[in-house]
């Protein structure tokens, strides 16, 4: 599939960051990151956080959620700024609550636009939960810069919707779907918090992946690659965990191999490389300026 000139050479971001100009210097940029819910939302936009916050501690950083538990622990353990949103999901939550969802839209969109102005942010990210909508929409409105970041193979609703309205997206796989526009499609890898690098390069990875039914296709793409061992969550219990562990703790040669692929396959710049991509993007520069 044809994904303009970046992916065609089968490059990343990353890849190129060696070979790109940076853009004249800017001041502080204020930048509002939206979405969080789960930790697979909320973790990778801490990891872009923190990549702003390095490359410029003046850099302004603020979150815009539901404000769960979650999210209001880790947020205040790294420092970072919330504001709170009223918004829900509609996925398999039956067709009531997705009328009184559907309703909550507008009102979380007004609430948007006031955080916005009052924050003044020159770039608001939408990190793929539901969260992230309203926010991206009241971005839109007031002619503020977006872009998305989608942690899977196949996209969320939410990045799906947004697509359109992004000025750029970065994916965390090869081959995007045809949803995104590929010319506004940037590869970069997931986004991992600085603390897990720092402990990943201390320590050697050991451990086998293991995933379930909503994380099958991101599974058996590293699967494919004999980067990892794929069990669906409807096959998981106690004993097969058990057994497939005792199994590498006898091959740990296989688990070594294993370890080498999976970090082949990442990449461990991706926050920086959007950072960087981010400063060319308010700056007007293209990619490969």
């Amino acid at each position: 599939m044809a994904n303009g000139p970046e992916l065609n050479r089968g490059k990343t971001i990353a890849d190129q960051n060696t070979a790109v100009i940076e853009p004249r210097r800017q001041g502080p940029l204020r930048i509002m990151i939206a979405g969080g819910g789960t930790g697979g939302h909320l973790f990778p936009g801490i990891a872009i956080a923190q990549a702003f916050t390095a490359k410029d501690p003046c850099n302004k950083i603020v979150f815009v959620s539901t404000g769960n538990a979650l999210e209001q622990s880790m947020l205040s353990e790294k420092s970072f700024e919330l504001k709170q949103i009223c918004v829900e999901g509609f996925k398999q939550r039956g067709v009531v609550n997705q009328v009184k969802a559907l309703l909550k839209i507008p009102i979380a969109i007004f609430q948007s636009i006031r955080i916005i102005k009052k924050f003044k942010p020159g770039l608001v990210i939408g990190m793929g939960s539901y969260a992230a909508g309203p926010v991206a929409v009241a971005a839109k409105l007031l002619k503020i810069k977006i872009v998305l970041h989608e942690q899977n193979i196949l996209p969320g609703l939410t990045n799906r919707m947004l697509a359109g309205i992004a000025d750029r997206i970065y994916v965390s796989f090869e081959n995007p779907p045809a949803v995104f526009n590929p010319a506004k499609t940037r590869i970069t890898g997931n986004p991992v918090r600085s603390g897990i690098l720092r402990e990943a390069g201390r320590k050697r990875v050991k451990k086998q992946v293991f995933t379930v039914n909503h994380q099958v296709l991101n599974g058996r793409m590293l699967s494919d690659g004999r980067a990892a061992e794929t069990i669906l969550e409807k096959d998981l219990d106690g004993r097969l965990l058990a057994r497939r562990i005792r199994y590498y703790e006898k091959k740990p040669h296989q688990l070594a191999g294993m370890a080498r692929r999976a970090a082949n396959l990442g990449h461990p710049h991706a926050a920086e490389a959007i950072v960087a991509d981010c400063y060319r993007l308010l700056a007007g520069l293209k990619a490969n300026s």
